[in-house]
């Protein structure tokens, strides 16, 4: 037997089979970087697009490119490393979703060579920014901020923030994150993505087909509440904010001084009068929800003013009948402690149809949500209404509730009347839309939901209570007669913390040694048992 030759056959074995599987790893690496898929294996699928996203993305009219310029690094502060990674997995989830026109993620270094020529073509100078592009030149950046050097601890010009702190605040002002809470070591990280609403509303913002009617429009010149006012108690920016991050514009308007509503109104809101509504004024608003087949969302607050005793529900009364909808001058009463917030005082409503669940509250009663509230006044539905109309009661207070009546000259805590009160539980939130036998479609009916309290869409309560805030979309979609839109909160952000000291983590990072350094020295000693035999 020639052992030299036997030697040099087997190297040349090993060094075949080495450029095989060195081969076969780089044919199979280049393979599966051609599959372009998404596959979303997580609980309740709770990294891919919800269906309104899938629906509303239908919209868009052109392909849209999404840059992003930061650059993943280990020295990245932690918020925007997380920011990085809980943003891959949405914009993974956009690209992978087969709409009529294409959605791209790029990333990119604008300093790089390689990159010039995209950074030349969409004309991209923003470091660390994410931008939303189309073809056609329209640009919308989402985020940005300066990686610059801490401030000078020492400059008597100047307030110190860290570069952390001023990036965190970005962060925080970009809407990406909500519900900051803090954390062990004192830190206030978030727990509610909301990439996904984000993203979305600013592709339709650039890449949707425009819609004529497009803007909100809140009545003013009664002493309604105003959109504008950021007032935790008594403002209504929070619901202007939830308008618009589904591409509503808002405005005011005063009924008064116009014949007709402008041609623009999707819906006119009128929140909290605290004044008479003219005849003039009611057929500005008949005319839009019956005619031009409009939708109007009214919330009332309970009143009992001397001047409204001809004229209930500040004059809305008879439009309000005419839909099927009574909204009775009485104030509803709780004598249950349980059914109060303890610090707040906030009246809890939890009470829903048992059967033939609404859409609008289908999730708040499946998630048991509670809806908190001030003062309520009764809304329900007419019993004897005109077919016209489809009415219905959604949310209603509890069994143990009473609607008094003459309740400004009674005292409190009063002594129910059975025969003047009504008993619960009490309808205060119900809406009315015109039946498919007076129109063709959903787009060509007018509708009106009605609140027996402006402090359901308050600030105070849009920013507290998950289940207003979720009632609060789900109502705005009826109104904006997207009826295939789930209202969808952002993704839940799991925070987790690992502290240790020094010894700590040495005795962590020996315990995870041990296994692979076990296995190296196994593997070179079984080799040299093997060379010697």
């Amino acid at each position: 037997m020639d052992f030299r030759q036997s030697s040099k056959n087997k190297r040349k074995d090993i060094f075949v089979s080495s450029a095989l599987l060195i081969t076969l790893f780089f044919a199979l690496n280049f393979l599966f970087s051609k599959i372009d898929g998404f596959v979303d294996l997580s609980k309740k699928e709770k990294h891919s697009l919800s269906l309104d996203s899938k629906i509303r993305l239908n919209e868009i009219k052109c392909p849209v490119d999404i840059f992003i310029t930061i650059q993943e690094r280990s020295k990245n502060p932690k918020i925007i490393q997380k920011l990085l990674h809980d943003l891959g997995i949405v914009l993974d989830s956009f690209e992978s979703y087969k709409s009529k026109f294409p959605i791209r993620i790029h990333r990119i270094n604008i300093d790089s060579i390689k990159d010039a020529k995209v950074v030349k073509r969409f004309n991209l100078v923003k470091r660390n920014a994410i931008i939303i592009t189309t073809e056609q030149n329209r640009k919308k950046i989402l985020f940005s901020y300066n990686d610059s050097d801490d401030e000078n601890i020492l400059s008597v010009n100047s307030n110190y923030r860290s570069n952390n702190s001023l990036i965190r605040e970005k962060v925080w002002e970009s809407g990406f994150y909500s519900n900051w809470k803090e954390s062990i070591n004192g830190i206030f990280e978030p727990t509610q993505f909301n990439g996904e609403s984000l993203i979305l509303n600013s592709i339709l913002e650039i890449a949707a087909s425009k819609n004529e009617k497009n803007t909100v429009y809140f009545t003013q010149g009664h002493g309604e509440g105003n959109p504008y006012n950021s007032n935790i108690n008594d403002g209504f920016s929070e619901l202007k904010d939830i308008f618009e991050r589904i591409n509503f514009k808002v405005s005011t308007i005063n009924l008064a001084e116009i014949e007709n509503v402008p041609s623009n109104c999707k819906i006119l809101v009128i929140i909290g009068p605290d004044g008479l509504f003219y005849e003039k004024e009611i057929a500005v608003i008949r005319n839009f929800v019956k005619n031009e087949k409009g939708s109007v969302l009214i919330s009332i607050d309970p009143d009992e003013k001397i001047y409204l005793v001809d004229k209930p529900a500040y004059g809305l009364r008879n439009i309000l009948k005419e839909w099927g909808i009574r909204c009775h001058d009485l104030l509803i009463h709780d004598p249950v402690k349980n059914n109060y917030d303890f610090f707040s005082g906030d009246y809890w409503l939890k009470t829903y149809q048992k059967n033939q669940k609404n859409s609008i509250v289908k999730d708040l009663s499946e998630g048991r949500y509670y809806i908190k509230s001030s003062r309520l006044r009764p809304v329900e539905a007419i019993s004897n209404s005109s077919t016209k109309f489809n009415v219905d009661e959604i949310i209603f207070s509890s069994k143990s509730s009473w609607a008094l009546s003459s309740w400004v000259d009674r005292s409190f805590p009063p002594n129910i009347n059975e025969l003047l009160d009504v008993e619960g539980p009490i309808p205060v939130v119900a809406i009315s839309e015109e039946t498919s036998n007076s129109s063709n479609s959903n787009n060509r009916r007018g509708r009106i939901a009605v609140f027996g309290s402006s402090g359901l869409v308050n600030n105070k309560r849009l920013k507290e209570s998950t289940g207003n805030k979720i009632l609060a979309k789900n109502i705005i979609n009826w109104l904006a007669k997207y009826d295939q839109l789930i209202a969808t909160s952002g993704k839940e952000v799991k925070i987790y913390n690992l502290e240790m000291n020094e010894k700590d983590f040495h005795k962590f990072l020996y315990g995870i040694s041990i296994i692979p350094i076990s296995v190296i020295l196994l593997g070179g000693f079984v080799g040299w048992l093997r060379k010697d035999l």
